[in-house]
């Protein structure tokens, strides 16, 4: 029961955590990186 009251509490914190515009910006070019990531290690492979 404790966990599945303190889940949607964990997504909610991660959520707002998220939204700031600076983690924004960041989590997309991270994003970006992974992906380019495995293009790029794909094409060697």
């Amino acid at each position: 029961m404790e966990n599945s009251n303190r889940k949607p509490g964990w997504i909610k914190r991660v959520w707002r955590w998220w939204r700031s515009p600076s983690r924004l910006a960041l989590g997309t070019l991270l994003l970006i990186g992974f992906i380019g990531g495995i293009i790029f290690w794909g094409g060697f492979n």
